[in-house]
């Protein structure tokens, strides 16, 4: 393949991709989310929220009924919610300034 890889100028390079289809599930999109840095899953609530359409107040109604009750949610989760929450409201706020909020 050497002799190949010379005859071929670099600006005929050739690449080959796969795609691959991957199902969303939540378990994957936790795991992106998790992958993040702040920013970024901070940016990512600001995108949820950006489709919400005025309908932010019953989802969080519905997510949070689903948190408290639902046989699937785990304390985790609920712990979650509420640090980011509190957090988000707490006294001192060291990331504010370096993210100009």
């Amino acid at each position: 393949m050497g002799d190949l890889d010379e005859a071929i100028e670099p600006s005929q390079r050739i690449e080959i991709s796969t795609v691959r289809k991957v199902e969303v599930t939540p378990r994957l999109l936790a795991e992106l989310w998790w992958a993040m840095d702040d920013d970024g899953q901070a940016r990512f609530f600001c995108h949820v929220a950006s489709f919400a359409e005025g309908r932010l107040a019953d989802q969080g109604y519905y997510i949070g009924s689903h948190l408290a009750t639902c046989a699937c949610s785990t304390q985790e989760g609920r712990d979650l919610i509420d640090e980011i929450h509190r957090q988000m409201h707490a006294d001192e706020q060291p990331h504010a300034e370096a993210h100009g909020g």
